[in-house]
């Protein structure tokens, strides 16, 4: 089942210089978009979304910025320092948007101008997540710092309203419809409702709230860790937010194939026994992105007619995840 495909779009906006001696500012640009290179549409396998831009570097290349570009031409320095006030994220439903920016501080000189003519922002300091190429030469006055604030949008396809959709079990098609939940007002966003939702800062979270790691070591911070089968009948057509788990037994965790660069999707695989369900007759499933915590988020996705699994037979459902340009 492909859960969901997100689109992306990054772009700088309220592009500044702050004078370090009294903190007077002037603005230098408002809103550049940018091209999010091919091997920036990589990392989101990687790295949690605010982790793809980590870092803003500058650079005095003048080449076209393309899609195959995997660094600045000619990078003069790079910064991971933020304006603590200025990084967060929104939400809008009604347009199906996730946005989430951060505010850099580029250091000028005391004693020297810094001149630049690309920019872009970097899960490390070296490799370009995008790039932008500005028509003329910009400069950091001396004695000025850079402030630029980066903004990643997702786009979703869907909320939580019903999409019709056909699945295959053992060749047969199996009409049902899929939809993606939101369990809390505040635990996920829209479109996967698998999302990475807070850079983890305070030591204490690592404890309290170790789901808010997970999303690190997998896709964009889309975390995908139990699938549970339906065992009664889930009507999708009314529902606006799900205010419970369906009913479902026994949970199950998956395999995650290896990614691979220019895929721009990863799989999860999960494997369900026969010995489970012998000839039973089951509803659909869901695949939830954690499992014990009160307010989990899910896509499910439910047969239109109960489906009949033969005594012998095991499962294996794929969840696909997918990203790409908006």
């Amino acid at each position: 089942m492909n859960n969901t495909d997100i689109k992306l779009k990054g772009y700088f906006s309220d592009i500044r210089l702050r004078r370090r001696s009294d903190g007077k500012e002037r603005p230098l640009f408002d809103r550049i978009d940018n091209l999010i290179t091919d091997i920036g549409l990589d990392q989101p396998a990687t790295c949690s979304w605010w982790g793809c831009f980590s870092y803003l570097m500058l650079g005095t290349g003048s080449t076209p910025a393309t899609f195959a570009d995997t660094a600045l031409e000619a990078k003069i320095g790079a910064t991971n320092t933020y304006s603590g006030t200025e990084n967060g994220y929104d939400y809008t439903n009604s347009t199906k948007k996730v946005r989430y920016w951060t505010t850099f501080v580029y250091y000028g000189s005391d004693t020297d101008p810094i001149t630049f003519r690309e920019m872009g922002v970097s899960p490390d300091g070296t490799l370009a997540f995008n790039r932008i190429v500005l028509a003329a030469d910009a400069t950091i006055p001396t004695g000025y710092d850079l402030i630029a604030k980066y903004t990643l949008e997702l786009t979703f396809p869907f909320f939580r309203t019903a999409v019709a959709h056909t699945i295959s079990i053992a060749g047969v098609s199996v009409p049902g419809k899929k939809m993606a939940c939101d369990y809390g007002e505040d635990n996920a966003f829209p479109g996967s409702g698998m999302l990475y939702r807070e850079r983890v800062t305070d030591p204490s979270h690592v404890t309290s709230y170790p789901y808010l790691l997970e999303g690190k070591e997998s896709l964009g911070g889309i975390t995908i860790n139990c699938c549970r089968v339906l065992t009664s009948s889930v009507d999708l057509s009314s529902v606006q937010r799900v205010t419970g788990l369906p009913t479902g037994v026994a949970r199950y965790t998956h395999a995650t194939e290896d990614y691979v660069a220019g895929n721009h999707y990863l799989d999860r695989v999960f494997t369900i026994p026969a010995s489970d369900y012998p000839a039973a007759t089951l509803h659909g499933f869901y695949i939830a992105s954690y499992e014990g915590f009160s307010s989990p988020s899910a896509a499910v996705f439910a047969f239109d007619a109960g489906v009949t699994k033969p005594a012998t037979d095991s499962w294996t459902i794929t969840n696909r995840l997918s990203w790409g340009r908006a």
